[in-house]
């Protein structure tokens, strides 16, 4: 296997070789030892014939993934946010040096389990385009582990009407836009980009947030057609839901609103559930007693027992929901 050669030339440096029984060339340079590394670079490409890929940084091999990403508008702009961290750590080493533990260490400084898993899931996409186009070797954000998160019908805060207009009460002004996203099920983007052109009657044209032809019909129940009303209107007012007029912050929303109204009515919530199912299971092992369903207690005494601490642990419940009332009127501000 040949070596080359490095030697002068004018005022610089150059590496030489032969290739195709041609001598070859390096471009000048000023020093030896750079020389010579544009040479080894150039004799392990011959090196590895077909298996030769050319050196790309991770910043490049993501503006060609995103130059070619044939998506909507929304989520070719999404995907190139969720690059900007890892290019920003990255983005000037080699794609095929990088590996799933810098990936990770990138990963493990991002707040938020769900843009985490974003990060990671358009790395991996960046690293799939790289193989297939044989600009990389290897994919190493495949290897990376990142818990999916919690999301869709998984996620269940409020279990009935009664909740989701008790936490709609407690969000004020800001009430119709939960009824109406519980009655139709509207993502957030498709809530807050809601027009009045987009309301017929009961039918209601959601608009949609990754293409222009995103688009789905949903009609609604009495409770969202009285809600849609309920916010004001003018003729400079395109949406229904709005601050004066203005379009809603969805960041803002979610931290001032929704999660202070969930966390004042959680407690009632849960103290409501608790109540209600010891209860329950209370009176089953009630009628199962008196059904000969169970055996019978032993004694007259344990049966009394038994019925004395359902009932103390009911109580207890509906003791900390009077406490809980109690601090809240006390804490309430006086008119």
């Amino acid at each position: 296997m040949q070596r080359g050669t490095v030697g002068r030339h004018g005022d610089g440096w150059r590496g030489r070789w032969r290739e195709d029984g041609r001598l070859r060339a390096t471009r000048t340079v000023r020093t030896k030892g750079e020389a010579s590394r544009l040479l080894d670079a150039e004799l392990r490409r011959i090196e590895l014939g077909e298996r030769w890929m050319p050196p790309i940084t991770l910043e490049e091999l993501a503006e060609r993934f995103l130059a070619q990403y044939a998506a909507g508008p929304e989520t070719v702009k999404f995907a190139r946010r969720r690059l900007v961290r890892p290019v920003a750590a990255l983005g000037a080493a080699q794609a095929g040096d990088v590996t799933p533990e810098a990936i990770q260490r990138v990963l493990a400084a991002v707040p938020g389990k769900a843009w985490r898993y974003d990060i990671c899931r358009t790395l991996r996409m960046t690293y799939r385009f790289g193989v297939a186009n044989r600009l990389v070797a290897s994919n190493p954000a495949a290897l990376v582990k990142i818990p999916m998160p919690r999301r869709s019908e998984r996620m269940l805060p409020l279990e009935s009407w009664a909740e989701v207009e008790a936490v709609a009460e407690e969000a004020g002004a800001w009430g119709p836009l939960i009824i109406f996203m519980a009655d139709t099920g509207a993502r957030p983007g498709e809530a807050i980009r809601l027009e009045h052109r987009h309301v017929h009657g009961s039918r209601v044209e959601l608009p949609g947030t990754k293409t222009a032809g995103a688009w789905r019909t949903v009609h609604m129940t009495t409770r969202g057609v009285e809600d849609v009303r309920m916010p004001p209107r003018a003729m400079w007012i395109r949406r229904v839901f709005n601050v004066h007029g203005r379009p809603i912050s969805w960041p803002y929303f979610t931290r001032e609103v929704w999660h202070p109204a969930l966390k004042l009515y959680q407690p009632f919530v849960r103290a409501d559930r608790d109540a209600d199912r010891v209860g329950r299971a209370a009176a089953g092992a009630i009628m199962q007693r008196f059904a000969g369903v169970v055996a019978a207690p032993r004694t007259v005494e344990a049966e009394i027992k038994l019925m004395t601490d359902a009932f103390q642990r009911i109580g207890a419940v509906v003791g900390s929901v009077a406490a809980i009332a109690a601090l809240l009127r006390s804490s309430a501000p006086t008119v």
